[in-house]
């Protein structure tokens, strides 16, 4: 799905404008359905709090780390805030969860989708834009944060699932999610491979 996502951005198929709304279709729709049917019946525990706590272990070692290194090598705030921003969160979602499910299975999905919407997202939309204002001349304030919280439809869609949790579902509900989440896969795969720029990586 990556080579195919190149090759169709290549030949002029995918431009920018269709790989932004297949990808919005992921975000938008896929991920959202993926948690609805996949975190039904879950049980929490203590290792699964500690997995979506990881992404703000992460962050937090980065940043000691690259602000010990600037005080050293003396790097600009804008350097330092850029290496923290790009070295302590992965892509959970897009990539995450096409991994987790060739080498774990279909049944870690719902861990993924908790480690991704509570960890990785929520981190990088509250941690992630103070440290974008403070390392650099943006001002980014709580509004700015509770939006981009509150307007990302897997974590509605997550905490909608986790709220309703405990209740029966009809089996048509599955029947109408289970195709609808299964494009996530194939159309987010293409689409970051229609977004590589492989000269950008070798520069």
């Amino acid at each position: 799905c990556l080579a195919a996502g190149w090759v169709l951005r290549s030949v002029g198929i995918l431009s920018e404008q269709r790989t932004q709304k297949a990808l919005s279709w992921v975000i938008y729709v896929a991920l959202p359905a993926m948690a609805l049917l996949h975190i039904h019946g879950i049980e929490f525990t203590a290792e699964w709090l500690l997995a979506a706590a990881m992404p703000w272990v992460s962050v937090a070692l980065a940043l000691l780390l690259f602000r010990s290194m600037a005080s050293r090598y003396g790097w600009s705030r804008e350097k330092v805030g850029a290496l923290v921003l790009v070295s302590g969160w992965g892509n959970t979602s897009f990539i995450g969860i096409p991994m987790v499910i060739t080498y774990f299975g279909t049944e870690w999905i719902s861990l993924v989708l908790v480690i991704d919407s509570l960890g990785s997202y929520l981190a990088l939309s509250t941690a992630g834009i103070f440290l974008a204002s403070r390392y650099s001349s943006s001002e980014l304030g709580a509004g700015d944060m509770m939006k981009r919280i509150f307007g990302f439809p897997p974590l509605l869609a997550l905490l909608v699932a986790l709220a309703c949790n405990g209740l029966p579902r009809p089996e048509w509900i599955e029947q109408v999610l289970q195709p609808i989440a299964a494009t996530l896969t194939p159309v987010a795969m293409i689409g970051v491979g229609a977004t590589l720029q492989w000269g950008a990586i070798f520069e």
